[in-house]
This record gives C-alpha cells, structure tokens and sequence, in this order.
C-alpha cells in the first residue's frame, strides 16, 4: 500500500547522545547559507530510515525518510496494510529516538507529508519481465521516460509524479538482507510486478490528495485510486508490422497534407512506418504542423491526429497484449 514515505516537522529536539553529522554549505563570497545535519541509519545497520535536518528557509526543519515495509518486515516484497498504521508509527518514533532527534509520538500522524509511493505486489500469470517489456512500448501523456532507466523497468515521470512497475523479486533478490527477510533463493521465480505511484514532492501530494497528514494520506482507498489511476494513462502501443525506414513517411509528411498522406498509405500503413512509436509520429507531425505563435489550432490539429493513432495502436494490439493489461489492472483493483 505504501512504501517509501518522507514525513516533515519543525517540532523536534536534539539528544545530547545523536547520530547526526554536520555539512556546511557555502555561497560564492564564503558566507555560511545552510548547516545541515545528516544521519542514514541504514548505513550503520541501526534502522531503516534517514534523517536531515536543516534551516535553509528560517526555522530548522526536520525530514525523515522511510520505506515502511523494510522497517515493519526488513523487505518490501511484503506490503503494509490499514491495520499497520500503529505499528507504522511506533516503528517511525522508534527510528527518530536511534538517531537522537526527540518527537512526541502522538505528533506523527499529523506530520505532514512530503513525498509518498502507493505500491502493490501483483502476482503475475507470466514473468515479470514479460509485463515491463510490455508496458515500456507505452506512451504516458504529461510524462517522460527518463534516460538512465533501470534495465528491465517501465517508468514514466514528470516533476511531480512517477508511476513505474519492475520485476519485484528480482529487486529483493539483489539486496542480500530483503532476500534473507523474504526467505527468498535463488531458484525463486521471477513473477512478481511491482506498480508503484509516486507522488514526488508536498505539492504533488497536497494538490493529487488534498491531504498532507500522515494519517490522511495512509489510506488502502488512496492507494488503490491512484495506482488505477496512473495505469490507465498508460496507453501502450504493439509492433504492428516489422519496422520500415521512415524517409518516405517524414518527406510526404513534410510535403503534403496530413488527410492526403492517410488517403493514400492508410492509417494502419503510417503506424506501422513508425513500427507504433506514438511519439516519434509526434515528431513527425510536428515538423509538419510547427507550432506557431497565435495559432493554436496547429497543436490541436497534431493531438487529435495522435490520438486516433493511439486508439488505432489500441485496436491493433494482440489478444495476449490485451489479457496481461486487462490482468494487472484486475489485481491492481482487488
């Protein structure tokens, strides 16, 4: 339900006893602009959490970072659930006291927050790989997929939100004490997709939720909302035909009407030029219909011819394509 969780307070102390180290930074004329204060208890084997504390903005605040299904379990291959929510706060209390930073239990679940991933572990008919293989051929529409993903990862992302799903256990597998805690071996199957909705930062989450307590945003229904919710912005779209070379696309594109082009090589014919990359058509299109300024129609003309692609790209995919999407969504639901 939830996995990684940044909580932030400006009401806290400092034990005498901390495990806090000190990072100065400087501006160019040498003056002092932040004292921060840093402690990963993860690093020392003391816990599960990480701490900084800085006053960069006037009063000191204090940002403790989380991954609850490590800190209640030692591995995330295991979710938390409503009912944790207790033990959720007892163990973040817990981890603030190993790291010498004072803070009233009974203030946490009012703590607001500052970043939040929704997960679910979705036992999978195939292997994992499968599926991600599957969603990376997908368009998400307001985000990017970033250069330096993770091989074997299907991961769309803007400056406030990202949604990805990766091969689970073979995340645990690679970190020695998630497998021990998991009781995982080696010979494990590889079939659990993992879907994680992030929200990025304490306006994503306010603006997304219109919440920003812990307690509000700890929430089986949330999680549930917004996971569906970013899969089905997932629009994925299958290799039709085997790739062409796309020279003779882009010079009619840039030398003729769109309408004229589809007449004569066919809609299912341009898709499959581009082998259903919605966003290289995009590029081509754009090259035809530049936007220019004071004429917006030019960009509502591009997003109304890709979105026909898109549903056509939809159409076209096969029934094997269909029943994997139609699978996670149903176990993302239940």
């Amino acid at each position: 339900m939830v996995d990684t969780l940044f909580l932030t307070t400006s009401e806290f102390g400092i034990s005498k006893k901390n495990k806090l180290s000190s990072k100065v930074y400087f501006n160019p004329e040498g003056m002092v602009v932040s004292d921060t204060k840093l402690c990963n208890l993860s690093q020392t084997g003391e816990g599960n959490a990480s701490f900084t504390i800085h006053s960069r903005f006037g009063a000191p605040i204090c940002y403790c970072n989380v991954s609850l299904p490590k800190m209640l379990y030692g591995t995330s291959l295991k979710e938390v659930n409503q009912s944790d929510f207790d033990r959720c706060v007892e163990g973040i209390h817990n981890q603030f006291t190993k790291a010498g930073i004072e803070v009233d239990k009974y203030a946490i679940p009012g703590m607001k927050v500052g970043r939040i991933d929704y997960c679910k572990n979705i036992k999978v008919d195939g292997l994992a790989l499968d599926y991600t293989e599957l969603f990376m051929q997908g368009y998400m529409p307001g985000r990017f997929i970033p250069d330096h993903t993770p091989p074997g990862t299907a991961l769309w992302r803007n400056r406030n939100r990202q949604f990805t799903c990766y091969d689970k256990i073979g995340e645990v597998l690679n970190d020695t004490k998630q497998r021990f805690a998991a009781g995982l071996s080696l010979d494990t199957p590889h079939t659990v997709l993992r879907c994680e909705s992030r929200l990025l930062n304490g306006g994503a989450v306010k603006r997304t939720l219109e919440v920003r307590a812990f307690q509000d945003c700890y929430s089986m229904e949330l999680a549930r909302k917004h996971l569906l919710q970013d899969f089905d912005k997932l629009q994925v779209d299958s290799d039709i035909m085997n790739a062409f070379n796309n020279s003779e696309l882009s010079y009619l594109l840039m030398h003729y009407n769109h309408d004229k082009v589809v007449r004569y090589l066919g809609k299912r014919f341009i898709l499959a030029e581009v082998n259903g990359d919605i966003d290289r058509l995009k590029a081509l299109l754009l090259l035809r219909y530049p936007k220019e300024p004071g004429k917006k129609n030019k960009g509502r003309q591009v997003r109304n011819q890709l979105r026909q692609y898109r549903n056509l790209a939809s159409e076209l995919q096969t029934p094997r394509q269909r029943d994997m999407l139609a699978e996670v969504r149903r176990k993302l639901a239940a």
